[in-house]
C-alpha cells in the first residue's frame, strides 16, 4: 500500500501517513469549505489500511487551528482509527501538539481523549512534530 499524502493550502492540513513506520502527521490549520469531502479520503484510505495491511499507528497531531467542521472530522478519523486498530488487535499512539499558551486546543485533545477512551500524549510545544 502506498503513503498517503496531501500538501497543505491555506485552508488545508499537511496530511502524510508512512505505510512502513505507521506514523500519521497532520498538521497546520484547518478550515476548508467542505471539511467532509476533505476529510473523506482519510477515512477511506485507513479502511482500506485496515483490511489490506493493519499494523500499529502513532498520530501526530499539530493543528495550530480547526474549525467545528474539521474538529468533527476529525473526530471521526481517529474514531475510526482507534475502531480498526482494536479489531486488528494493533497499538495505537496519539500525540497531541499545541502551543504553550493554546488552552483550548489542549482542552480539545482532553475531551477527545476521553470522547474515545484512549490516553492522548500531550505536548506543549509542536516543534516536535516534523
Amino acid at each position: 500500500m502506498e503513503n498517503l499524502s496531501i500538501e497543505p493550502s491555506s485552508l488545508t492540513p499537511y496530511v502524510f501517513f508512512d505505510t512502513q513506520t505507521g506514523i500519521l502527521e497532520l498538521k497546520g490549520r484547518s478550515s476548508p469549505d467542505n471539511a467532509v469531502i476533505f476529510y473523506e479520503q482519510l477515512m477511506s484510505f485507513f479502511d482500506k489500511y485496515y483490511e489490506l495491511d493493519p499494523r500499529d499507528i502513532t498520530i501526530n497531531v499539530g493543528l495550530e487551528y480547526f474549525n467545528t467542521s474539521s474538529l468533527k472530522c476529525i473526530f471521526q478519523i481517529l474514531r475510526r482509527i482507534k475502531d480498526g486498530a482494536d479489531k486488528s488487535a494493533c497499538a495505537l499512539e496519539i500525540n497531541w501538539f499545541y502551543e504553550e499558551d493554546d488552552e483550548d486546543m489542549l482542552e480539545t485533545g482532553e475531551d477527545i481523549s476521553a470522547l474515545l477512551d484512549i490516553e492522548f500524549n500531550f505536548y506543549s510545544d509542536s516543534v516536535g512534530i516534523s
